[in-house]
């Protein structure tokens, strides 16, 4: 799944450089979700 994304992703910046900021943007997401997931993991132990 994250491999398919990081696909569509290079695509989308290769056809429309200004989507580089929604990669940009979709990046930063994804990485507060792993982060809430790693705490709601440590908190439920």
């Amino acid at each position: 799944m994250r491999t398919a994304l990081a696909l569509m992703a290079v695509t989308a910046v290769i056809q429309d450089p200004a989507a580089s900021e929604a990669l940009r943007r979709a990046q930063e997401a994804q990485q507060a979700a792993e982060r809430a997931r790693a705490q709601l993991a440590r908190r439920s132990g």
